[in-house]
């Protein structure tokens, strides 16, 4: 096995329906151009990351475009795990990218995968209706079960989630920014700090 792993960590993509912009930027033409981008890469993804806000307004519309973009970004071979942000909408989510029928917009959306050797842990930041985050004690006792399941994997795990534990400039700047049990997840990952790779995140619209 390689000792080494490319994947690519991409988030907020705010995607709207056909024609619409995003405080006037066209963002499904962006998110293009960064598709292309990555396919002009001279080493292929093992996976892809996406770290929520993927519609900007929970509209059906916006994840049918979605979808067309998973489809693009993930050429059907490279595996997409996607987190839900703020701005993302559970029940639309579901139906339209799940393709599930039975929502409960309660039951947050997170998940374990096994992929290239790594355990990708997906968490559900998100507390509808409002901007800020928190995970839960629930969330947590499942994060930390699935920890523990990762020591029998090769190389150990990834965290995704929205919401962030840090932000590069003062947290008392931007309150909403931060995790509300950021000191709960982080006490969580020290506990297997041997584990884990690292937390990724986005919501800041700024470098971590």
């Amino acid at each position: 096995m390689s000792t080494s792993t490319t994947f690519l960590h991409l988030s907020d993509l705010h995607l709207v329906a056909p024609g619409q912009r995003v405080s006037g930027v066209d963002s499904r033409q962006k998110v293009r151009a960064v598709v292309e981008r990555i396919r002009g890469l001279d080493v292929a993804p093992a996976f892809v990351l996406l770290s929520g806000d993927l519609s900007d307004d929970g509209s059906a519309a916006s994840y049918e475009v979605l979808n067309e973009v998973l489809a693009e970004l993930g050429g059907g071979e490279t595996p997409v795990l996607v987190a839900l942000g703020n701005h993302d909408h559970r029940p639309a989510f579901r139906r339209i990218v799940l393709g599930q029928t039975d929502i409960d917009d309660r039951e947050p959306y997170h998940y374990s995968r096994l992929i290239a050797g790594w355990r990708a842990i997906v968490l559900d930041s998100t507390i509808p209706g409002e901007d800020h985050g928190a995970l839960g004690a629930s969330q947590l006792a499942w994060l930390e079960e699935e920890l523990h399941a990762s020591a029998t994997d090769p190389r150990g795990a990834l965290i995704v989630l929205h919401h962030p534990c840090r932000l590069a400039a003062p947290a008392h700047h931007y309150p909403a920014f931060i995790l509300r049990d950021a000191a709960a997840l982080e006490a969580v990952v020290a506990r297997h700090s041997d584990r884990v790779l690292g937390v990724f995140a986005g919501h800041t619209h700024q470098a971590n």
